[in-house]
């Protein structure tokens, strides 16, 4: 039997728009009336059910709609035990998403939006420079030596930062594929996504 059994769907959806708020729209949300369980009874029920069958059980739904940023449109996702589901987007370009089942809100995201694919490496960026480059690279870190910094290494992190700023840009604009960004140098540090 199965120890993962997801029991509060919208508990872990507003989680998942929490951890990834920094590429949506603020306007995203769970729909609390088109998910199950909602009472404690109800996950009680759900909690039986499963343990009975020894997988979580199918009536388990979270539902949330996300609005995705630059004006690429509003998505309607799913979560049950099957994964995070793709089920529609209304996007003003009229672009087509077939519905399609990702491991997580992450991977959605980045298979369905641009604009996020921008906002996820500005925050990466971000988020290392805040922890001092991730090993020695990054503004005031641990690269910074006693004279106050190498200027030729100040140099190349200014390069870098403006190539990811231009791939960002472009993936933004819908002209590279998260693997193209990923080619670019985005990628390089094997940090994994939740």
């Amino acid at each position: 039997m199965s120890s993962n059994i997801l029991l509060d769907p919208l508990a872990e959806l507003t989680s998942a728009l929490t951890a990834h708020a920094f590429g949506l729209d603020p306007a995203s949300s769970v729909v609390p009336h088109a998910s199950f369980p909602l009472t404690p009874e109800d996950r009680a029920s759900v909690a039986a059910e499963s343990r009975a069958g020894g997988v979580t059980s199918a009536r388990v739904v979270g539902r949330a709609r996300i609005v995705l940023l630059a004006g690429e449109g509003e998505a309607e996702v799913t979560l049950d035990r099957r994964g995070y589901t793709l089920e529609s987007v209304h996007a003003p370009d009229g672009m087509r998403y077939p519905a399609q089942t990702y491991e997580s809100l992450d991977a959605l995201l980045i298979a369905t939006s641009p604009a996020y694919v921008a906002a996820m490496s500005r925050e990466l960026t971000k988020r290392f420079a805040a922890a001092g480059g991730g090993g020695g690279e990054g503004e005031g870190g641990a690269g910074v030596g006693a004279e106050g910094g190498d200027a030729e290494a100040d140099a190349e992190r200014d390069a870098e930062r403006r190539r990811e700023d231009e791939a960002a840009e472009a993936a933004a604009e819908g002209g590279e594929a998260w693997g193209d960004v990923k080619s670019q140098g985005l990628g390089k540090s094997g940090a994994g996504f939740r």
